[in-house]
């Protein structure tokens, strides 16, 4: 079985429903009989043979996180082993979106941008073991499970929380995100030459 995860509100819904109409049995935070796409992965990872990192643009994680109750903040807390600064919403949400992304990131192989799905979708089902690969479903609407949020600046995650606004443009950068868009614009750089890639089907692994 396989596990995707990553931080909450980075569209886990939308790639479980992708799974599913791919023709998987592909739970979104439960279990089905080939896996789960699950925000909340980090403490039951040991229960999965592979195990992939999604990844969203943060002006748009981070602005929809802040809409999230504060139990799911309190679980991201009792792992990260650390509270913010602040108890603002959108401090909150830079802050487990930073120390979250990086305890994904030491469990998992891959981390790939959820806005580059239909290009990658052959990796995927590499990355997962399954074969062959399936047309990529692109009925899904890439709004699946939206809410309604205000919109983010670079400006106002300075304003919330300067320190936290820079660790958040490094982890950004790192994971190939441009920061020069509007958090509505195509959101992916070109490839980065100096990436790692796997060495299986030549994936960035950023």
């Amino acid at each position: 079985m396989f596990l995707i995860t990553g931080y909450p509100r980075s569209g886990t819904k939308y790639m479980a429903t992708v799974l599913r109409e791919a023709g998987l049995d592909v739970g979104h935070e439960y279990i089905g009989a080939d896996g789960t796409v699950d925000w909340r992965g980090p403490p039951i990872a040991a229960n999965f043979a592979v195990i992939l990192h999604q990844v969203r643009y943060p002006l748009n994680a981070i602005a929809s996180a802040a809409t999230i109750g504060q139990s799911a903040f309190n679980i991201m807390y009792k792992r990260i082993g650390g509270v913010p600064p602040s108890f603002d919403p959108v401090v909150q949400a830079m802050y487990t979106w930073v120390y979250w992304n990086g305890i994904v990131e030491e469990m998992t192989t891959l981390s790939y941008r959820i806005e580059e799905l239909p290009d990658i979708w052959p990796s995927i089902w590499d990355h997962l073991g399954l074969s062959p690969v399936p047309p990529f479903p692109a009925r899904v609407p890439t709004n699946t499970n939206t809410r309604i949020h205000r919109r983010l600046t670079w400006a106002d995650l300075d304003a919330a929380d300067p320190k936290l606004a820079q660790y958040t443009r490094n982890l950004a950068r790192r994971y190939g995100y441009r920061l020069d868009l509007p958090s509505n614009a195509d959101l992916a750089t070109p490839a980065n030459p100096n990436a790692r890639r796997c060495p299986v089907c030549g994936t960035r692994i950023e």
